[in-house]
């Protein structure tokens, strides 16, 4: 039997657990995309093109963590449906939709830790009234992970989790065009130094 190297998840049940996913924007109704890789974007409300506030908007058809599921994909062998129907994918008349709920996603060898991540909260997610759920093909994923994120702190000489000088605490979150980014109460924002910060938590453990 051929290993599957793809899998198939329901794009509604999987934006709002993704971490690139923010509805803390005026653009596309609130549904917001931090992925660098994001192609769609817009400016947020009362900026224009030359404030430089630009926002990554939330689609399945240009998730930049998967492809929109076709036709294609249900004759690959490789591609698994976690037990969705052909049915699920047809019109009345029998086409193919193409109607963003939807999305493939790697989940081999050379799947990138975002995918990997972005699959582990996903499935929790779908399992959360499940009791026997112990992780599942993701359970060993937080020791690469927490080591990405330690050694970009490493480089960058900052913590995991901060406190600012009103008490808000922010956790890292990524490095973006050379600079560490946190959240923090829903809202992103990049951090260029501890100055006026103090550590909550120096590194990355599993949570």
């Amino acid at each position: 039997m051929m290993d599957k190297n793809k899998k198939v998840v329901i794009f509604g049940e999987f934006f709002p657990v993704c971490s690139y996913f923010t509805h803390k924007v005026s653009v596309n109704n609130g549904y917001g995309c931090n992925h660098p890789d994001q192609k769609e974007s817009g400016f947020e409300e009362g900026f224009g093109e030359e404030s430089g506030r630009e926002q990554g908007k939330c689609y399945c058809w240009s998730c930049p963590l998967g492809c929109e599921t076709d036709e294609e994909d249900w004759g690959n062998p490789e591609v698994d449906f976690d037990g969705l129907e052909k049915e699920n994918f047809l019109s009345t008349d029998g086409e193919w939709l193409m109607d963003g709920e939807h999305l493939t996603v790697r989940i081999g060898s050379d799947a990138s830790i975002d995918e990997k991540l972005a699959m582990y909260y996903y499935e929790k997610s779908i399992n959360k009234h499940n009791p026997d759920w112990d992780g599942g093909t993701w359970k060993d994923l937080f020791t690469e992970r927490e080591n990405r994120i330690n050694a970009d702190l490493e480089k960058y000489k900052m913590a995991y989790r901060i406190k600012d000088v009103d008490g808000n605490t922010f956790c890292f979150q990524r490095i973006e065009y050379g600079s560490p980014v946190y959240r923090g109460q829903g809202a992103e924002k990049h951090i260029y130094g501890m100055a006026g910060y103090t550590v909550v938590q120096q590194w990355a453990v599993n949570e």
